[in-house]
């Protein structure tokens, strides 16, 4: 059985004038697996993805909790209320 993964891009958050997380799903044969939080750098020496981590769908929240519920709820709030709905940003 071929093992088909897909990572699907989530979104980009720029760091600095070189630099910029990104956040993205991984999908292996159709199956949401985790997620994964990359650096992508643009130098002229290197272009791509340096380091990240990887965190298992089942340790989302293990891993949510980290930023405590303070800090969660702040980045809820901050979201407009004339956002598109997930599915579609």
């Amino acid at each position: 059985m071929p093992n088909d993964s897909e990572f699907r891009e989530l979104g980009r958050i720029r760091t600095t004038d070189k630099s910029e997380v990104v956040l993205s799903e991984l999908h292996r044969n159709g199956q949401l697996q985790g997620y994964s939080l990359n650096k992508y750098v643009t130098t002229p020496e290197y272009t791509g993805f340096g380091k990240g981590v990887f965190v298992p769908d089942e340790k989302l929240i293990d891993f949510l909790v980290l930023f405590g519920a303070e800090n969660l709820e702040y980045a809820l709030d901050q979201i407009p209320e004339d956002s598109p709905p997930e599915s579609e940003r």
